[in-house]
């Protein structure tokens, strides 16, 4: 078994440098172990003393890697560290029963790996012949059938988990069944969430920031209830109009400031009071 199989196989194992000082474990391999241990908290329900005798590990370590493991899974934002968000709290227990299956279906498919495929009885006695006393033994081997019920429980548990899949991918669509629709609402629905702890958080944003994602967020949820309404996508934007034109006005302003512009001629009989006058309409006179 190479270096590198014995280090996988056993990860926790303290390596030490020609110092005595421990050597940090790979990224990867450190992973791999803290999940490991986490399992063996939250899904084998061991002590947290008894985990850390098996990874030589403190115990203060073991439940610092459990509260870090636990986090992930709810991917809990870092002003949140007991995972009271709602939305933290279901990705957590889910997490938790997808680790729960997999357990199951690892335990059921050992079970089966390690059963037998034949029954051995062994029996034994004494009998009397021709007035003496004499021992026998003999050994029985039938060929055995294959435990049903294991194999229930690993097809239960095994369409419980695809179950499982097949949620998650219709929570997280991709590709072509993620929609502009279904982008947009997913967008709106972070950000809504992001919004109410923004300014609580310790790397707060500026109001004027903040005030931008609102006004972001109001013109998503207009363009999805125009949509819900009946419009197409291309007829629910905010404004789709509107906002040309004052772009174009704003324009039209700042062409009218520069140079090489002639200067606008005066009408005086319009623009000097005249009290015989109560007409605004002018009519060129005559001649």
């Amino acid at each position: 078994m190479s270096e590198l199989s014995m280090e996988v196989a056993v990860p926790a194992a303290p390596r030490s440098s020609r110092q005595g000082r421990k050597l940090p474990l790979d990224p990867a391999l450190r992973t791999r172990r803290n999940l490991t241990i986490f399992k063996q908290v939250e899904i084998e329900k061991r002590t947290h003393e008894e985990v850390a005798q098996l990874h030589r590990l403190r115990r203060s370590r073991v439940t610092q890697i459990v509260k870090q493991v636990r986090r992930k899974l709810a991917m809990a934002s870092a002003d949140d560290p007991q995972i009271e968000n709602h939305l933290a709290q279901q990705r957590l227990q889910k997490g938790l029963e997808k680790l729960r299956l997999e357990y199951a279906l690892d335990a059921a498919a050992e079970a089966i790996r390690n059963e037998r495929p034949w029954l051995v009885t062994n029996r034994n006695g004494s009998r009397q012949r021709n007035g003496q006393s004499e021992d026998w033994s003999e050994t029985v081997q039938r060929d055995k059938p294959p435990n049903v019920q294991l194999i229930k429980t690993f097809l239960r548990v095994t369409r419980e988990l695809g179950q499982l899949n097949e949620r998650e991918i219709e929570s997280n669509p991709v590709g072509e069944k993620h929609s502009q629709y279904d982008l947009f609402r997913a967008i709106e629905s972070v950000l809504s969430e992001w919004s109410r702890t923004a300014m609580s958080r310790q790397d707060a944003c500026s109001p004027a920031f903040l005030e931008m994602v609102n006004d972001f967020q109001r013109n998503l949820r207009q363009w999805s209830h125009r949509i819900y309404m009946g419009h197409t996508p291309a007829q629910a934007w905010p404004d789709p109009c509107l906002q040309p034109r004052l772009a174009e006005a704003d324009s039209s302003v700042e062409v009218s400031d520069g140079v090489n512009q002639t200067e606008p001629e005066i009408n005086h009989r319009l623009t000097t009071p005249d009290e015989d006058c109560t007409d605004e309409t002018f009519e060129p006179s005559r001649s």
